[in-house]
């Protein structure tokens, strides 16, 4: 072993073995998850629901294994109810959801349903809700994205807004993420670059930039035994190691990250908004 290269390689051992095996606990813990969404968070109140009155979200995607719905709820008082109905198949199922409301924000109360049937990977539904004791509002993002959207119906009249829309497997059901590596990879590579598919994720989080991390490790163990690194019989000047290793991780992270999206612009900004407040 190169003198003083010790000093870099055992600590670097030390510390990935802590961070690989966290990772390792982190990806096989069981966890609740999500069948699907309809892609649209809780923004705003999109409709207000009255006694006697019925909102209605047509054209949506039941995924297999459903069990529950989930829905951006606010209501009034020490608690709310409302009747939720699911049809789907030619059938109508109709539960009640309760929750003790949260102002002024939105509870994502859940409504639980017969298992949807796995026989395909969705089927078309309509999701009604309407209230128990007192009005209820549902939230969901204003406006429709495009002519295609369906909007929501409120006694029948259209509700040009989008109400959010969550589905999940039967309560208590849980999925670790190493479970859900196949899906995820795969939903990532949606509206990515074509040299981008599934395939791309693990061989840059399992393979690529682990080896760009061993690289770092051995400039700076060559560094340390002031042994210059050497390729191909030749010396590679320290500066354009750092700048291909630093290349490398910022290429897999520009592949990694979803476009339009970085993660952690808005820890940026929060950070220059408390400093602009201080003053």
């Amino acid at each position: 072993m190169l003198r003083g290269a010790r000093a870099v390689w055992l600590p670097a051992a030390a510390v990935g073995a802590v961070f690989l095996a966290l990772l390792l606990w982190q990806l096989a813990l069981p966890r609740p998850y999500y069948t699907g969404t309809n892609s649209v968070g809780v923004r705003s109140v999109v409709a207000n629901v009255a006694l006697g009155q019925r909102l209605c979200v047509p054209g949506l995607e039941l995924p297999a294994g459903t069990g529950r719905i989930e829905l951006g709820l606010f209501g009034q008082g020490a608690s709310a109810a409302a009747t939720v109905s699911v049809t789907a198949a030619g059938r109508t199922t109709t539960t009640t959801a309760r929750w003790i409301p949260n102002p002024p924000g939105p509870v994502l109360a859940q409504a639980p349903i017969p298992r949807t049937a796995s026989s395909s990977a969705t089927v078309a539904a309509r999701i009604c809700v309407s209230p128990i004791d007192a009005p209820i509002a549902v939230g969901g993002m204003a406006g429709l994205q495009s002519t295609n959207d369906l909007p929501a119906r409120l006694n029948g009249a259209p509700v040009p807004s989008r109400v959010s829309v969550t589905f999940l497997p039967p309560a208590g059901a849980k999925r670790s993420l190493l479970a859900s590596l196949g899906a995820i990879f795969a939903r990532a590579a949606l509206f990515r670059p074509g040299i981008v598919g599934a395939w791309t994720y693990p061989v840059l989080l399992f393979a690529v930039l682990p080896l760009a991390f061993a690289a770092a490790l051995l400039l700076l163990a060559r560094g340390a035994a002031n042994r210059p690194l050497r390729l191909l019989g030749r010396t590679v000047a320290p500066s354009l190691a750092v700048g291909l290793i630093a290349f490398v991780n910022f290429a897999c992270w520009a592949l990694i990250t979803p476009a339009f999206d970085a993660p952690d612009e808005p820890d940026h900004f929060a950070y220059a908004q408390y400093l602009v407040v201080l003053r």
